[in-house]
């Protein structure tokens, strides 16, 4: 099936993605979807090859290339996610320490990133938490704005070159807010 849910409405779609799912397992058919939608790809697979520009990326469960990419594209390309830019400041096994103009921030890293160069750090935006104060690996960030979503509400926080997301359950007033980026969340490619 060559997107076979790109044309439907976002209720259509996901009403469409669970009777075809439901359709497959019950007649114990062996189905071939191509998508570019990954909750699409995710709902429906026992199993994901994802390509870039024709080349494998990473193959298995929805839930490893989800939870376990091995490369910055994966990550990226698998659900909402906070790219952030920096320079590694430290290097302890695969605790990574990425650090930009006025935050540090404690990761793992996934590959060969080397202290003093360019890295990306990669964390999905369900993962990222409000906190009290500060804390183990939590960071003061100015709130840009709050939209509300229907089941959750995304944060948008911005301070010089970092910006990053959250989800939560309700609105946030104005101001500085602590956010916690948990050490085994936050992947430094």
């Amino acid at each position: 099936m060559d997107e076979p849910l790109s044309n439907l409405d976002a209720k259509l779609r996901e009403e469409a993605r669970a009777w075809l799912r439901e359709l497959i397992l019950h007649m114990k058919l062996s189905a071939l979807v191509v998508t570019h939608d990954q909750n699409e790809a995710m709902a429906m697979s026992d199993r994901i090859l994802l390509l870039n520009n024709g080349v494998i990326e990473q193959e298995g469960t929805p839930q490893e290339l989800y939870g376990q990419p091995r490369t910055l594209f994966v990550a990226d390309f698998m659900g909402s996610n906070n790219r952030v830019p920096g320079k590694v400041a430290e290097r302890r096994g695969s605790a990574t320490l990425l650090a930009g103009d006025g935050w540090r921030i404690w990761g793992e890293a996934r590959g060969t990133v080397a202290a003093g160069a360019e890295a990306t750090g990669m964390i999905r935006l369900e993962r990222v938490r409000l906190a009290d104060g500060a804390g183990d690996n939590a960071i003061r960030l100015p709130l840009v704005t709050s939209m509300f979503l229907g089941d959750r509400w995304e944060y948008l926080f911005h301070q010089g070159d970092l910006r990053l997301r959250a989800y939560g359950a309700r609105p946030l007033p104005p101001g500085d807010q602590w956010l916690e980026i948990p050490r085994e969340s936050f992947w430094i490619f």
